[in-house]
């Protein structure tokens, strides 16, 4: 699935501040090609500030949001309450075709994401239900 194809997958409600800065690693490149080659339709890194929200109903894609500084609170169809907070060091896994939504909770909020496609290559995610825990990856990928 090329990111440019179909764009659904951004987010059924978005809100977000003109502070937001939102880096796309360019997936078009060379270099790029083992994200390509493992289903990674989009990846970014993200520094929002003040007001963020992404509302999801069905999804397209799986979402991974590694939570670097700030945090937000992620509502799932079991958690629709209170929801569930992202801190610095945690993962939110999101699979495709579960409704989800997130907002910061801080004023700050600095993450990186990866939209992977919903294919073999990521069934472990498929399988799973929306969640948030601590990333065993966290400082590598803060390092990369």
């Amino acid at each position: 699935m090329d990111a440019g194809s179909n764009l659904k997958y951004l987010a059924d409600n978005l809100i977000t501040s003109p502070g937001c800065d939102r880096r796309l690693l360019n997936l078009s490149q060379p270099e790029a090609t083992p994200f390509r080659q493992r289903d990674i339709i989009l990846a970014s890194t993200c520094d929002i500030k003040n007001k963020f929200q992404a509302e999801r109903k069905h999804p397209t894609v799986h979402i991974l949001i590694f939570s670097i500084q700030g945090n937000a609170r992620l509502f799932t169809q079991e958690h629709l309450r209170k929801g569930v907070l992202i801190e610095p060091g945690q993962v939110a896994i999101l699979p495709a075709h579960h409704f989800h939504c997130y907002k910061t909770q801080a004023s700050r909020w600095k993450a990186i994401w990866f939209y992977l496609a919903d294919t073999e290559t990521w069934h472990q995610v498929k399988e799973s239900k929306p969640h948030v825990r601590r990333s065993v990856v966290f400082s590598e990928l803060c390092a990369a």
